[in-house]
């Protein structure tokens, strides 16, 4: 029997989130996506939820985007054919799904990716969005304001909730290739 697709629960947003991060990395010359390409990438996101909450906090996306360059500067290039994630983007792509879990969510969004990015601590992104005056309690509160005013109008309401975990994914899915599988909503 064939196993569930694992990321049939990624909202359309952090499909294209994770994408725009993969070509946020080969733009800086990096050789893997770390969580300063997920945080460049959520604000290209700009209707998702993630996007919405920084922009609700007064976060200037220009002064993030020189900010992350600034701490990264630019790789030599040449780089693999395939990045990887960092470890630390992977922690915080395990960690929202188990964020989404802890508010009762049946997906994963990108403000349960914004939420661990800051909560994550290490990270650049995280520095750059303390810088912005971002830091977890504020965002976390934002959030939930902003998911209640939202109540299903957009990447909740399409991609989230009710029985639409059975329908298949419209992007390639890029998990396999990247090895998510053997981390990402085991089988219960």
């Amino acid at each position: 029997m064939p196993e569930p697709d694992r990321f049939s629960r990624f909202t359309e947003h952090v499909r294209r989130l994770l994408s725009i991060s993969e070509i946020e990395a080969r733009r800086l010359n990096h050789h893997f996506e770390g969580t300063e390409h997920l945080l460049l990438a959520l604000l290209q996101v700009p209707d998702g939820v993630g996007a919405k909450v920084l922009q609700g906090l007064d976060v200037d996306p220009n002064v993030v985007c020189r900010e992350v360059e600034a701490a990264t500067g630019r790789g030599d290039g040449g780089g693999p054919d395939q990045i990887g994630l960092a470890p630390g983007a992977k922690r915080v792509i395990v960690e929202a799904v188990n964020e989404a879990r802890r508010l009762g969510h049946h997906y994963l969004g990108t403000e349960h990716l914004l939420l661990c990015q800051i909560r994550e601590g290490e990270g650049i992104a995280a520095r750059v969005l303390e810088g912005q005056g971002v830091g977890p309690e504020r965002a976390r509160l934002r959030t939930i304001q902003l998911l209640d005013d939202l109540n299903d109008t957009s990447e909740i309401g399409r991609g989230g909730r009710g029985n639409r975990w059975d329908r298949p994914p419209d992007e390639i899915d890029r998990g396999d290739r990247r090895g998510w599988g053997k981390w990402l909503w085991p089988r219960q």
